[in-house]
């Protein structure tokens, strides 16, 4: 049931590599009940192996190819967070000035609001609730609803924490960022992705729930107890967790943030987005965690990576 195009097949560098791919594919398939898997990997920059396994969907059996497209929820933050990091590229954004400046709309009823700037909004340290997913999460609806009512629901919470005091989980921070680069650009989150990140880098398979696009493309989903596929689900807070995407684009889009850059960033813009944000508040001391924030990263401190002096960005969706 597995398919993989190799891009490198004379090498045999990659053997291992590629058998390893095809025994976590069918872990997946075959122990915990996905119906397919999509994989890719990138090294200096040549997608060297990309495939996949099991099939589009439980009534149709035609394989996936590498054109197929998940949602790949939270891993849209690195995208709204480079978004960001292009605009303070452009001189549009400080990362340390409040947000009230970019978006005077925005209050909240704690007057600590005042004090919360993108920085704290990419490093999870803003202090808001968490996750204001009202009318967010459809299927087969892109309605707009979350987006466009957020800073009213905002209006009637408190802060949890001073910001910056620490970093903790928080979906709504990107949320508010994707507001962010709409109020400073002047255009929409979806067409702002297009025109500095996905058409620049050729990535086809990179789209929101306002993009149109052939839905079909994307691999179907299934709940438990019901047996057809469930329609295109739109988690329609797009900067926090919204986009669709593929490996390979994936993988051609992580190169902006490796030694052989693709451009979209400048090297400062990177070692921004790298840099360890979570010890800017209090943080435990003791032994390594999978998450440490960077701008946008789940952890730039990543184990074991660390234990050999070598930087290992990861991001979870």
């Amino acid at each position: 049931d597995i398919e993989l195009n190799d891009y490198s097949k004379g090498s045999e560098s990659y053997t291992k590599t590629r058998a390893l791919a095809k025994e976590k594919i069918q872990t997946l398939l075959s122990k915990y009940g996905a119906v397919s898997a999509q994989y890719a990997l990138i090294d200096n920059g040549k997608i060297e192996i990309s495939g996949n396994g099991g099939v589009y969907s439980k009534q149709d059996n035609k394989n996936l190819t590498k054109d197929n497209m998940y949602n790949i929820a939270s891993i849209s933050k690195v995208f709204t967070t480079t978004a960001v990091m292009k605009l303070v590229e452009q001189g549009k954004v400080n990362l340390d000035t409040p947000v009230v400046k970019y978006i005077p709309e925005f209050k909240m009823a704690d007057d600590r609001y005042k004090e919360i700037t993108p920085r704290m909004l990419l490093n999870h340290s803003s202090g808001l609730m968490g996750s204001s997913f009202k009318n967010a999460l459809l299927l087969g609806d892109n309605d707009s609803y979350n987006h466009d009512n957020f800073l009213e629901e905002l209006k009637k919470q408190r802060l949890k924490a001073k910001p910056g005091a620490f970093s903790v989980y928080c979906n709504d921070g990107f949320t508010l960022a994707e507001i962010l680069v709409e109020r400073v650009s002047g255009m929409s989150f979806t067409n702002f992705l297009d025109k500095y990140i996905n058409n620049p880098l050729n990535l086809q398979n990179t789209k929101t729930p306002e993009n149109r696009f052939d839905s079909s493309k994307l691999a179907k989903a299934y709940v438990p107890y019901w047996e057809d596929a469930v329609p295109q689900d739109n988690l329609n807070t797009i900067g926090a967790g919204g986009l669709y995407s593929s490996a390979e684009n994936l993988c051609t889009f992580a190169q902006t943030f490796m030694k052989k850059s693709n451009g979209i960033l400048s090297p400062a813009s990177v070692k921004a987005m790298e840099s360890k944000e979570y010890l800017n508040g209090l943080w435990p001391e003791g032994e390594d965690s999978i998450l440490g924030y960077g701008l946008g990263w789940d952890c730039v401190n990543t184990y074991p990576f660390n234990q050999y002096n070598l930087k290992a960005l990861t991001k979870g969706g």
